[in-house]
């Protein structure tokens, strides 16, 4: 995939947009470390494996500030998933440097996300946040998202079933 958006220079540096290659993948993993508290390196090699199987299902930015990847943002496109049927991609993994918060690099990222959407002709993106992270819900509230329609439910599988 093509630089999304142009080199930017602003007063925090100089910025870029661009895909995410397979060389990327130890920096989003420490990034998403930091701020999670946790390795997911199975999670996005297994996201890393299926964007090298089928790159048309999935969208993957990094945000560069200063030649240095601060951010990541990955997406898979479907297609009449739930009875819908139009192409819609949910935003599976955001994260941004904590020594880049409050920048614009996740701003960039979204920007960069839907712009490649956009060209694979998917009208919809999608995603979930736990109530309690109010940042997130702060974020992604001035970047146009909606609470959507429907209902995300969870249950335990260990729990009997009572009907």
């Amino acid at each position: 995939m093509a630089k999304i958006t142009a080199d930017v220079r602003s007063a925090e540096g100089s910025w870029s947009v661009s895909a995410l290659t397979p060389g990327d993948l130890d920096t989003v993993v420490e990034i998403d470390r930091e701020i999670i508290g946790r390795s997911r390196r199975r999670f996005f090699e297994r996201r890393l494996a299926g964007a090298l199987a089928e790159p048309g299902r999935y969208v993957y930015v990094g945000a560069w500030q200063d030649g240095a990847l601060v951010g990541y943002a990955l997406a898979r496109i479907a297609e009449g998933e739930f009875g819908v049927g139009i192409r819609t991609a949910t935003l599976d993994a955001l994260g941004v440097a904590k020594s880049a918060w409050g920048k614009g690099a996740g701003r960039r990222l979204l920007d960069g996300v839907e712009t490649v959407l956009k060209h694979k002709g998917v009208a919809e993106i999608i995603t979930e946040v736990d109530w309690g992270e109010q940042g997130m819900l702060h974020f992604f509230e001035h970047g146009g998202f909606e609470i959507a329609p429907r209902i995300v439910l969870s249950r335990d599988t260990e729990a009997p079933l009572s009907y």
